[in-house]
């Protein structure tokens, strides 16, 4: 699958342009995380993050602590019809309890191969 997704990020909204450059005097009198505006605005980039990356790029990922964000466009997606692809029922990439291929590999170098 060749998904390529990207997201515009203007940095203004999101960090103080008063602690730039970074210096490293500035790294022992001010925190780095003290680039961003507010917690909030964190949040709301990690957010962004989430919806128009990693839910793009993997659809439906199974991990401790993760929760796919539902946004108020899944329903023009629908309408469109649009859909996530569906894996194939013989990808053993995907599928790891399915069988390997049962063909013998070549020996490129048994003369009687």
């Amino acid at each position: 699958d060749n998904k390529t997704c990207t997201l515009e990020v203007i940095t203004n909204d999101y960090t103080s342009s008063s602690i730039f450059p970074y210096t490293a005097e500035k790294q022992h009198s001010e925190p780095l995380a003290n680039i961003f505006i507010s917690t909030s605005r964190i949040k709301d980039l990690v957010s962004i993050y989430k919806i128009n990356i990693l839910q793009r790029l993997i659809p439906g990922l199974n991990k401790p602590g993760y929760e796919e964000t539902r946004t108020n466009n899944t329903s023009s997606n629908t309408q469109s019809g649009r859909r996530e692809p569906q894996p194939a029922s013989d990808d053993p990439l995907r599928i790891p309890t399915s069988q390997p291929p049962r063909f013998r590999p070549p020996i490129f170098d048994d003369p009687y191969g």
